[in-house]
């Protein structure tokens, strides 16, 4: 059952989440920290008092908020260079490149673009592959060329 707490004291455990999140913790290290500190806390209870802060100081509230949007991971669709990356993977590896030629001519790491093509295109929704352009075709095709580049890699692999 949860505590009841003044409002008084839910102000003051406030400002600390807010301390927490400022200083660039994460809603989990924030939770770890105040726990330590002998503040049992959870990270729903910290969500909450993350959005209790819009209505104590809305400057806050906006500081916080930015610092959390800046530790959401990025993906397709909220980092349009991430789109534009795997948009070009897409049509590069289509036109017959392989994932190394891809890679150089990205400017990108060779394990970026893997991560691309057996992460993200794999986990695509129907909204980003309309983004994208692909169409399911697409992905069949993408996928028979990882799955050959596997069966290759193991082909030649030496048995030690």
């Amino acid at each position: 059952m949860a505590k009841k707490y003044t409002d008084e004291e839910r102000e003051k455990r406030i400002l600390l989440v807010y301390e927490c999140i400022v200083s660039g913790m994460s809603i989990r290290a924030c939770a770890k920290y105040l726990s330590e500190q002998r503040i049992n806390i959870s990270i729903a209870t910290i969500s909450d008092y993350i959005e209790r802060m819009k209505d104590i100081n809305i400057t806050k509230y906006n500081e916080l908020r930015e610092v959390i949007d800046n530790h959401t991971p990025k993906n397709i669709k909220n980092d349009k260079k991430i789109e534009l990356r795997v948009k070009s993977c897409i049509n590069l590896l289509l036109q017959g490149h392989t994932l190394e030629e891809i890679a150089e001519l990205l400017d990108e790491s060779y394990w970026t673009i893997y991560y691309d093509f057996t992460k993200r295109v794999k986990r695509l929704t129907e909204e980003e592959k309309n983004l994208l352009g692909i169409t399911s075709n697409d992905l069949d095709k993408i996928q028979e060329i990882i799955n050959n580049r596997v069966l290759s890699n193991l082909r030649y692999s030496k048995v030690k």
